[in-house]
């Protein structure tokens, strides 16, 4: 059995001062577990400042095949036009897609992600997108995919630069939520393996804006006396990807929170299969023992991050590494040829 899960937003949250007003969640739409199709569209919305021409969301899932070559379709998109927060953010269109494909093995979905604004402008300077990560976030499109390819000296950098909080840098003052995805950001550099959930971003980096007062920080728009606002954020767990084409953490006069452009694509399947590598199932044993392999590695890189480790456990921890990967290895041979390949499966 298949638990379908989608979700679509074009624009909600709320504004705490000068006093609060809530922003009703706008051409908001849910997938039924069942599957099927769900659809939303608000027009002429203003409110609070915030207005659009247009809102319009869909949801749908399904499955193509049967048996064991059998596939659960589920996407979500979002569609708006004419956005103004508070004659700050502007954008003609904004526009996003997340597609989840998982197989009846019980294989973790492949979730792919398209997304892009068409005249956006942040205190009326253009933004224009420099630098994707787009193509990094396709071809690492499964969690198992993406935490080989962090643990692989060859992919490490390419994911780190990829991920929400790179090249940021604090000053004093600076508000708790962008101290939280600094902290996040190195928190995540200083490990080998890669923790869910991650925040990742479709924008790498931003071309130049024609003023000293905006700071910036590849997808971080850093606005005095305004807010902060983070372009194409990405929350990747296991099994599932969110998208936040806007997300504005406001201050100063104003404060409140706002996304607008969200999608969320996943589904899980039930009863939970066993654990797979490749084409062949891990016996329970076989099983047990990973799980304890894993769980004695992750508590020595907290350990190692924390406080350190003595010789013997750093001789321990590099053998359990090896030992992980080992059994790892199966599982990853698909996904190894998908990412040498540079292409979808």
């Amino acid at each position: 059995m298949y638990l379908y899960h989608a979700d679509a937003l074009g624009l909600g949250g709320a504004l705490v001062l000068p006093v609060r007003k809530e922003i009703p969640s706008q051409a908001a739409c849910s997938l039924p577990t069942t599957g099927g199709v769900s659809s939303s569209r608000v027009d002429n919305f203003d409110h609070a400042g915030i207005s659009f021409r247009r809102a319009e969301t869909q949801v749908s899932g399904m499955q193509q095949g049967e048996g064991s070559d059998g596939v659960y379709r589920t996407t979500g998109s979002v569609v708006m036009e004419g956005l103004n927060i508070l004659n700050m953010v502007m954008a003609d269109k904004v526009v996003v897609k997340v597609s989840s494909s998982r197989r009846s093995d019980g294989s973790d979905p492949e979730i792919q992600i398209s997304g892009h604004f068409e005249n956006l402008k942040i205190d009326g300077h253009p933004i224009e997108v420099e630098e994707s990560s787009a193509d990094t976030l396709r071809r690492f499109d499964t969690f198992e995919v993406l935490q080989h390819g962090f643990r692989d000296a060859n992919h490490r950098e390419e994911i780190l630069g990829s991920m929400m909080g790179c090249g940021v840098k604090i000053e004093p003052g600076d508000p708790p939520h962008l101290q939280d995805i600094y902290r996040g950001f190195q928190g995540q550099e200083s490990l080998l393996e890669l923790r869910g959930p991650a925040i990742f971003s479709l924008v790498k980096k931003i071309k130049p804006l024609s003023t000293l007062n905006v700071r910036t920080f590849g997808p971080v728009v850093v606005v005095p006396r305004f807010g902060t606002i983070y372009l194409g954020e990405v929350i990747v767990s296991h099994g599932s990807r969110r998208v936040n084409m806007l997300r504005l953490e406001l201050g100063s006069e104003r404060a409140g929170s706002l996304v607008a452009g969200s999608v969320e694509s996943s589904g899980s399947i039930y009863p939970v299969p066993i654990v797979h590598a490749g084409r062949q199932t891990r016996a329970n044993a076989s099983n047990a023992r990973y799980t304890a392999l894993k769980t004695r590695y992750q508590s020595l890189i907290d350990r190692k991050y924390m406080s350190g480790l003595s010789p013997a456990e750093n001789e321990e921890l590099n053998r359990l590494e090896r030992d992980l990967d080992e059994l790892d290895e199966p599982y990853y041979e698909n996904a190894i040829r998908r990412v040498q390949e540079g292409t979808p499966s």
